[in-house]
């Protein structure tokens, strides 16, 4: 009895040890995926140049060339119009990115965000107004487009933002 449970017992484990080997030639493995949404910035520079004061554009800035006897205005008084006017579509990206205006002269200025919850443009209330009013000074001594937007990109990077993309307003 004893001669026979040990031959079924070795038998057992020659199958079992057939049976490894075989799985073990599969090579098995245990994968894992997983999906992690990281939500990017776009950020909107506005150039705060001395030479966004100059009073040559179209009072309707979506005009390339000033109206016969229409007064021109400044600039950056075009690019806070535009900004206005688009408000509705930066709220509509901001619900997939998040969206921020800065400025950039010889270096880049503080930036505001623009919130998909929020209907009203950021310079409208009091306090963004003020900011929005003292950060698109045209001031700056000059224009450094690449420095500016290098920087603005490092600054979000080191921050652990993922950049999606930078547009720049200038003239």
């Amino acid at each position: 009895h004893t001669a026979s449970s040990r031959i079924a017992a070795i038998f057992r484990l020659k199958i079992a040890a057939i049976l490894l080997l075989a799985v073990w030639t599969l090579r098995p493995s245990l994968e894992q995926r997983g999906q992690e949404e990281v939500r990017g910035v776009i950020l909107l520079g506005v150039d705060t140049s001395a030479s966004m004061r100059r009073r040559d554009a179209p009072a309707d800035y979506r005009r390339a060339r000033l109206a016969e006897g229409a007064e021109p205005v400044r600039r950056i008084d075009a690019v806070r119009q535009a900004l206005e006017d688009v408000h509705g579509h930066l709220r509509k990206l901001s619900a997939k990115a998040d969206v921020e205006i800065l400025t950039f002269d010889s270096s880049v200025g503080p930036a505001v965000a623009i919130s998909a919850g929020s209907p009203e443009a950021p310079w409208r209330r009091a306090r963004g107004a003020a900011l929005m009013s003292s950060m698109l000074d045209p001031s700056g001594a000059a224009t450094a487009l690449g420095d500016s937007t290098e920087a603005a990109w490092q600054a979000k990077s080191t921050a652990g933002r993922e950049v999606a993309g930078i547009v720049l307003i200038s003239d």
